[in-house]
């Protein structure tokens, strides 16, 4: 199977383009309300769908995780289990995300529990962020929050759930036709 079979297989019943981007429009209203510069999400399964799905319509899949941040002021980073050179999702698939990262890491193997915690960390410090919001808590794994709490002591960290639960609560005409 090749990467773009596979991906397309992940990709079922696809979010319109015209969708996803009013979920990004009134994400960064209440960001900006909010004096929010970035939010950061991640996921690892594909059954309860979660931000990540909600953001970029790709799912995490089988303990692999997604790490997507969501800038107020700019296109999406994403950070996926795959390799640095030929980082995932494919460019094909990667509406409102400006830059692919990959990185072999894996919770299951504790020497990589920072991979993706170095790449948002250089993300955060490149942009000056000083206010990252952090969306489903529960999502998170312990040495990646660490992690980014040790390495960014500036940043303000706040809990940016609601903000975008809100959002998702009030379903448009493309999300009530699914």
């Amino acid at each position: 199977m090749t990467e773009n079979t596979v991906f397309k297989e992940r990709i079922r019943f696809p979010i319109p383009t015209r969708e996803l981007a009013r979920r990004w429009s009134l994400v960064r209203e209440a960001m900006q309300a909010q004096g929010i510069d970035l939010l950061v999400m991640q996921n690892d399964n594909k059954f309860l769908g979660g931000y990540v799905r909600y953001f970029i319509d790709i799912p995490a899949e089988h303990a692999y995780p997604v790490t997507v941040l969501f800038p107020v002021d700019d296109e999406m980073t994403t950070i996926f289990h795959s390799s640095a050179q030929n980082p995932a999702p494919p460019a094909w698939s990667a509406r409102g995300i400006k830059t692919r990262q990959g990185a072999p890491y894996l919770r299951t193997l504790h020497y990589t529990n920072h991979y993706d915690a170095e790449e948002i960390v250089k993300v955060i410090k490149g942009r000056k962020d000083k206010k990252v919001g952090i969306i489903g808590m529960g999502l998170i794994n312990a040495a990646l929050y660490q992690y980014l709490h040790e390495h960014l002591p500036h940043v303000d960290w706040v809990d940016a759930s609601d903000l975008v639960d809100e959002i998702k609560a009030v379903k448009s005409e493309d999300e009530l036709a699914r």
